[in-house]
């Protein structure tokens, strides 16, 4: 399923947008985090002249932030308003979870005008250890943190079998999930 909310200018925006209409949105109207967003963006299926089209286009919004000067305070407050929205503990949005993660590289990649974009949270952390924004060190630990987080996010679904924010709360489910995580990432927890 598409959520056709999140597409420029939300419920209010044409279903379908053109190279031209989507440039104009990125050059003017787009907001900080969608700059993060976008640099998720690649060609998968389709015409691979509108995605390249849709991929020019994401240049502009790129380009516009890395120049702002309040880009790093915009995606601070966007990314504190996801932690507020959501008090309890939860895999993507609590302090220190993927979001961090995942704002991070985005942000870089976006302020140190890094491309291409796309690819995993994986190839983003390590592309900015080739860029020398980050030290393999941190690296390391990004890439293990998010590593673990999305395993056992992923394993909680399975375990429990409906989405779960957080470690399950049955002693069960609980077990099951520490045991699936530890023959998956080849760990003791």
């Amino acid at each position: 399923p598409v959520d056709s909310r999140l597409r420029p200018r939300g419920l209010e925006g044409e279903l379908l947008t053109t190279s031209a209409d989507l440039t104009r949105y990125f050059e003017r109207e787009a907001q900080a985090w969608e700059a993060l967003t976008y640099t998720k963006l690649r060609y998968i299926a389709g015409s691979s002249e509108i995605g390249e089209k849709a991929t020019d286009a994401a240049e502009a919004l790129w380009e516009r932030f890395a120049a702002d000067c309040g880009f790093a305070d915009s995606i601070r407050e966007m990314r504190q308003k996801l932690e507020v929205s959501d008090a309890e503990k939860n895999f993507k949005t609590s302090a220190g979870a993927i979001y961090d993660i995942d704002f991070l590289t985005g942000f870089l990649l976006v302020k140190e005008r890094i491309h291409p974009k796309n690819g995993s949270v994986r190839d983003r952390i390590w592309r900015c250890v080739d860029a020398g924004l980050l030290h393999r060190h941190d690296a390391a630990l990004l890439d293990h943190g998010g590593e673990l987080l999305r395993t056992v996010d992923h394993l909680t679904r399975l375990v429990v079998g409906r989405r779960y924010k957080w470690l399950p709360t049955s002693e069960q489910a609980l077990r099951a999930t520490e045991k699936l995580a530890s023959a998956i990432l080849n760990r003791v927890f």
